[in-house]
């Protein structure tokens, strides 16, 4: 021996444990990578999703909206509907009152039609009746006021109606007249005529003139 040390050799084995955690390293470092990724991925999913179920939240919140909008039209309609309803029963009532009503006008004008032209006369006529009372006067004295009226009894018009009367003043008879014109079928006309409360009335006529 000539007194050297040597030291073992031990080179191989610290380069193979450097390779092995180099490449735990890379693996871990893949590892990491990845799982960021699938993070990334996973975040960007829930965020897409959550983008969706607000999206479709929108549009569910817009339909309800839209829904609650429908419902009051609706309800609107229908009580509109409801009101024209009894409008229109209302008014059918009072229609088919009214048609009865009519009716029995209807009956009855026939009625008072058939009683007219059984009294009313078919030649032109006139009927008349008068009164006499007393009318006093603004200096306390009274006098007569003769008032006759004339009613036109035929079924045609009447042209002409000369209406007469006569009284005894002071033992004179002295004959007064008036003419109404265009007296139509059931027309009535009035005629007065004052007179001294010492004369006497004779006579009233009134004929178609």
């Amino acid at each position: 021996m000539d007194g050297k040390k040597y030291k073992p050799l031990s080179g191989g084995q610290g380069a193979f444990s450097g390779s092995i955690e180099g490449k735990i390293v890379i693996v871990l470092v893949l590892i990491v990578i990845v799982l960021g990724a699938v993070t990334f991925a996973l975040f960007s999913t829930n965020k897409a999703q959550e983008a969706a179920i607000l999206e479709k939240q929108a549009e569910y919140d817009a339909l309800s909206v839209n829904f609650s909008q429908i419902s009051a039209d609706y309800a609107t309609l229908n009580a509109n509907f409801n009101r024209q309803t009894d409008d229109y029963l209302s008014i059918k009532a009072n229609y088919d009152n009214v048609s009865e009503l009519y009716n029995a006008l209807l009956n009855k004008s026939s009625l008072v039609d058939n009683r007219l032209n059984t009294f009313l006369e078919a030649d032109p006529a006139v009927s008349y009746t008068y009164r006499v009372e007393p009318k006093v006067l603004p200096d306390g004295r009274t006098d007569n006021l003769l008032t006759i009226d004339v009613y036109n009894v035929g079924k045609t018009d009447v042209a002409m109606v000369n209406v007469l009367w006569t009284l005894n003043e002071s033992g004179s008879i002295n004959a007064y007249n008036k003419s109404l014109s265009f007296l139509r079928t059931l027309d009535k006309r009035q005629v007065t005529w004052e007179y001294d409360s010492n004369a006497t009335l004779v006579s009233v006529w009134a004929g178609v003139g």
